[in-house]
């Protein structure tokens, strides 16, 4: 598929070719990192991630909104993901705690390999990849109405009662929002 006049793979290979930057500039800096997958499947309003699982490291990008913010994607968003990887292999070896997330080793790696300003969020427009909320439900109780999410509409379904925390009625379903 194209869009703005570049295919997906083509996004895919400039991504991959941002990520071994990212490691030849960290390998200048003293880290030596071994290489982690990148996968493909990060959906919503989110445009990368540095995901721990158990003993797996890796990147998840969000090709849609790479794709249409690819400049900056590359500039901002890969360096700012692998920083998250250099804080948690220097934390690895040596710290009896896990950082926050863009704290001041975050912002650290950011300046210090990278020379970029740390920011922790992008300003992409996220209209086209946003996803879709579930109209919720309403329920009442004895004093006003309550907007309530699917799993907590289910929980009643299956048999357990939630109060309203003012006047202390059991709530019951009134219809869909």
């Amino acid at each position: 598929m194209i869009y703005n006049g570049i295919d997906y793979d083509s996004v895919k290979a400039l991504i991959e070719n941002r990520y071994n930057d990212c490691y030849r500039e960290a390998e200048t800096k003293g880290y030596d990192l071994p290489k982690i997958d990148i996968e493909w499947d990060l959906k919503g309003s989110h445009a990368g991630q540095f995901c721990v699982r158990f003993a797996r490291k890796y990147f998840r990008v969000n090709l849609e909104l790479a794709k249409q913010n690819l400049e900056d994607y590359l500039k901002q968003v890969v360096p700012h993901e692998f920083s998250h990887y250099i804080v948690n292999a220097v934390a690895a070896k040596s710290y009896f705690r896990m950082p926050k997330s863009h704290g001041w080793e975050w912002k650290n790696a950011m300046i210090r390999v990278f020379g970029l300003d740390p920011k922790s969020c992008h300003s992409y427009d996220t209209s086209s990849v946003a996803r879709r909320h579930a109209r919720p439900y309403v329920y009442k109780c004895n004093c006003t109405e309550h907007k309530i999410t699917a799993i907590l509409h289910q929980r009643i379904m299956m048999g357990q009662h939630y109060r309203c925390n003012c006047c202390k009625s059991r709530i019951t379903f009134v219809r869909m929002a």
